[in-house]
């Protein structure tokens, strides 16, 4: 034992010295500079306006109702505007003051502080390398890291002259910031490659989409030989970024790999760059590997830049901004045969000593990376189901995750009762709110058959919303219908609706047209009779006689673009007149034999008016709506209630609806992470109760695909998510457990093919309708 106990000192002592030993700040600085000024191009980007003027800041913080938090962190707020942008102009502030070396520490605090900040306010909006910057960011804090190229530095310089004092040499700096920077990128790109390994990676099935975008790419600019299908570039792309991630940290470490390392760290983080969404992230992955180079590295490159040479000075210094650092490096006696320890070159003998703080610093930053990347080995469930231990691990890119449609169903048995025989019903005197009292009938709008359904009623649908239909049965006439119409509104409601016949979409689109074309002419004007054009030439193919039917990007299309019509200078128009149109039209119904009567009840009262008018005047019998939910858009959902009653399974059920308060990205995230469902089904249970005073059972339904096996309930449908917790360290028992079961032979030989991303989606969410229904 005490020889054991002698080994460890000695070793103790060692590290100590080694951490203290003096080297050149000039590569610190230069990966202070790089990431100061990544991190102000980033905190700009979220503040630069995007798709509908606004900005990506706005729509993730200022712009929702809800944010989920990181667990602990609830109690924060976004700010509102213009705080909110001024906050991140605050960031970008700091992160050019970090890359000046100007308040070097307040300036690090204040960016650590800020960043931070935005990053616990939303989980939806989770990156590991955004987790990497918040790292650095508080490394930096400690770090000496502005004792080359800095202003600080140039400020003290200036004061010790004007004083008359020597002008003590700056630069050098202890090894421990160098150490522990490298050990944190060895650490991510390790751990990186770790989670890899496991049986869908190395098959290449989460890399399909990507792999299919960069398949069609290099097939149509290099020309690739026929049997290379998107299933070699899925193999190539897997195996890769594996052998990347594990061997990258070793090639770094030692002089003579760094060049090939560094070559290969350029092309890996140039084709993540093109194929995923991940921003600044290979910017500041390449420039932080730029550490591993000998601590003096800029200073070696500049003096070479200096040297006189037959090469022009623009082209010399043409090489220098292209960072052909490996070139130089083995040029100019950067490799040979040196190990990781020769970097510390010690420059200044009297060099204060670090003191026991740093190393046990060090220790306790080094056990925590280490370790907190192996907390989902000790939970039970495959982690890119459960997202247990998922976060904070390195776990990069390693699935493809959607879901079709996430569910939440309120259960209130004061307002929904069930009788003997299991048959529902709603007391509507205990609805929460004023919102429209109706029960929702969820139907399919290309298999719905009117003629079951003939007289008064009403629908929901895309950019008309609510609005009222007549069905006439065979034998009606058209003026007779109409006149008993407005006689029964004029004695009920004390006014005559306008009743006019339903048109077709290419009718609608011509009347459109020419109340469009006697506008005075603007750019509103010019912009909308464009679309129209567009709109007229796919109605023509699609929605006339005999023509083939749209398919649902087709559809989506044209909604989209009806959206942004409505949404313009003209919209009064475009809302009114696609009022007239057959019901459900714009999802695509081609109901050819019933006739229908569109009833506007003036401009002043909207159907939705109405229609609570007619629920307050009898409660016990609510107006049915008929809206198809299964191709209602997200900008549809958001017009619907945020609670509404519907059948579900033949019975009534109270559905909340989530993309009221949510963005796309929130739930989109939220839909494959069973920690944010819980979180929002706490919230949902937490409103009901505000404005009813009771508190309810909600329970969720999330069909969610990984990894393109067949898709499965990601949590317990029968689970109350409002009366458990969520722990955050152990497996929660309601996420059901995932099934490897690969899709139907279709799917994987669309993917064999090599068939193009939206057809695999398409297949996979195929899947998941087939389950739900």
């Amino acid at each position: 034992m005490p020889a054991f106990i002698g080994r460890g000192r000695r070793f103790s002592s060692r590290f100590r010295r080694g951490l203290a030993q003096p080297v050149d700040g000039a590569s610190l600085a230069l990966f202070r500079i790089a990431f100061g000024l990544v991190m102000a191009w980033h905190a700009i980007k979220q503040i630069l306006p995007v798709t509908g003027g606004r900005t990506t800041a706005q729509y993730l913080y200022a712009d929702v109702d809800f944010n989920f938090a990181h667990t602990g962190f609830s109690w924060l707020r976004p700010l509102p505007e213009p705080w909110l942008t001024l906050h991140f102009l605050l960031i970008a502030g700091a992160g050019l003051l970090v890359a000046l070396g100007l308040f070097y520490r307040a300036a690090a605090v204040a960016l650590f502080v800020g960043y931070t900040y935005k990053f616990l306010l939303e989980q939806a909006d989770y990156n590991n390398h955004y987790y990497l910057m918040c790292l650095v960011q508080f490394l930096l804090i400690w770090m000496p890291a502005a004792e080359r190229f800095s202003l600080d530095v140039r400020r003290r310089l200036r004061k010790q002259t004007q004083r008359g004092g020597p002008t003590a040499a700056a630069g050098t700096i202890p090894f421990w910031p160098v150490f522990l920077l490298r050990a944190q990128l060895f650490l991510m790109y390790f751990y990186g490659g770790i989670s890899k390994v496991n049986a869908d990676w190395l098959t290449g099935t989460p890399l399909l989409s990507p792999a299919s975008r960069l398949h069609g790419f290099l097939s149509g600019s290099l020309g690739l030989p026929g049997f290379v299908t998107t299933e070699h570039v899925c193999l190539f792309m897997a195996w890769g970024g594996l052998l990347y991630d594990l061997s990258i940290g070793f090639l770094l470490l030692f002089a003579r790999t760094r060049p090939l390392a560094i070559a290969l760290t350029a092309i890996f983080h140039g084709i993540n760059h093109f194929l995923f969404p991940i921003g600044v992230f290979p910017v500041m992955a390449f420039t932080a590997t730029l550490i591993f180079f000998r601590p003096d590295w800029p200073l070696r490159l500049g003096a070479w830049a200096k040297r006189p040479s037959f090469i022009r000075p623009d082209l010399r210094w043409m090489a220098v901004g292209a960072l052909l650092v490996p070139a130089v490096g083995a040029a100019f006696g950067w490799g040979g045969r040196r190990s990781p320890a020769d970097d510390c070159e010690r420059r200044d003998p009297a060099l204060r000593p670090i003191g026991r703080a740093v190393p046990m610093f060090v220790v306790a930053w080094l056990c925590v990376q280490v370790l907190m990347p192996l907390r989902h080995y000790f939970v039970a469930g495959d982690a890119n189901w459960t997202e247990e231990g998922q976060n904070f691990s390195w776990r990069m890119m390693l699935h493809a995750k959607g879901a079709g449609h996430i569910v939440f169903s309120v259960g209130d048995a004061a307002l929904l009762t069930r009788d003997d025989r299991g048959r529902s019903s709603i007391d509507w005197t205990r609805w929460p709110n004023d919102d429209l009292l109706a029960v929702h009938v969820p139907v399919d709008s290309h298999g719905f058959n009117w003629r079951h359904h003939p007289g008064l009623t009403s629908t929901f649908e895309p950019i008309v919303g609510y609005r009222l239909v007549y069905s006439l049965s065979g034998t009606e006439d058209v003026r007779t219908v109409q006149q008993a119409l407005a006689d029964r509104w004029r004695k009920t409601i004390g006014r005559v609706p306008d009743i006019r016949c339903s048109t077709s979409l290419s009718e609608c689109l011509s009347r459109l047209r020419a109340r469009i074309e006697i506008r005075p002419t603007d750019w509103s004007v010019e912009k909308a009779l464009e679309r129209l054009d567009v709109l007229e030439k796919l109605a023509e193919l699609h929605f006339t006689a005999g023509s083939e039917p749209a398919s649902p990007r087709q559809l989506v299309g044209l909604v989209d673009e009806l959206q942004q019509l409505a949404e313009s200078p003209v919209g009064d128009v475009v809302r009114e007149e696609l009022g007239q149109l057959h019901p459900f039209a714009l999802q695509g119904a081609r109901d050819r034999l019933s006739r229908f009567l569109t009833v506007t009840d003036g401009p002043a009262a909207d159907c939705a008016g109405l229609m609570r008018q007619l629920a307050k005047g009898a409660p016990q019998s609510p107006p049915v709506v008929w809206v198809d939910l299964g191709r209602l858009r997200p900008e549809g959902w958001k017009e619907l209630p945020q609670a509404f009653v519907a059948f579900d399974e033949g019975r009534l059920a109270v559905f909340w609806n989530q993309f009221r308060e949510l963005n796309r990205t929130q739930m989109q995230r939220m839909a494959t992470r069973p920690g944010m469902i819980h979180q929002y089904a706490q919230r949902i249970a937490a409103l009901w109760q505000e404005q009813t005073g009771r508190r309810p059972e909600v329970r969720v339904r999330s069909l969610v695909m990984l990894n393109y096996h067949q898709p499965r309930y990601l949590v317990d449908p029968g689970v109350d998510l409002a009366a458990v917790d969520y722990k955050a360290f152990s497996h929660n028992e309601w996420i059901l457990p995932h099934k490897r079961l690969p899709l139907p032979a279709a799917s994987v030989a669309q993917r064999q093919k090599g068939g193009g991303t939206s057809a695999i989606r398409q297949a996979t969410f195929e899947q998941i309708d087939k389950v739900r229904r």
